[in-house]
């Protein structure tokens, strides 16, 4: 089986969640468009 890894930006989204846990959807969707420039969709679907 083949080990999965995740890429720069999935990695940078996943410490933000940990680093501010627990986080709520809607707060989440504002840091990742303050950080990313992410919309709701791909902040979600990340």
């Amino acid at each position: 089986m083949r080990e999965l890894r995740m890429g720069t930006a999935e990695a940078r989204f996943a410490d933000m969640i940990w680093e501010r846990e627990p986080v709520s959807s809607g707060d989440l969707v504002k840091l990742a468009y303050t950080e990313f420039q992410w919309k709701k969709t791909t902040a979600f679907t990340v």
